[in-house]
């Protein structure tokens, strides 16, 4: 998996998980780390990764 979205799920955090990774990839988007026409990971890839349901990684990408 591509560094870009290498991040760590705040478990404990009131925030959900789809928008940690929501503001996780505009940060990066922000700061020039992904760019336009960059690959990102599938939503199978980054839930694996994540160990989290892919409804929650297609919720964040929906609103991205």
């Amino acid at each position: 998996m591509d560094d870009d979205f290498a991040f760590s799920i705040q478990t404990g955090s009131a925030e959900p998980i789809y928008r940690q990774l929501v503001e996780h990839v505009r940060r990066r988007v922000a700061s020039g780390q992904i760019r336009a026409g960059d690959e990102i990971p599938s939503v199978r890839e980054l839930a694996q990764q994540l160990a989290v349901h892919p409804m929650t990684i297609s919720k964040a990408y929906s609103l991205l």
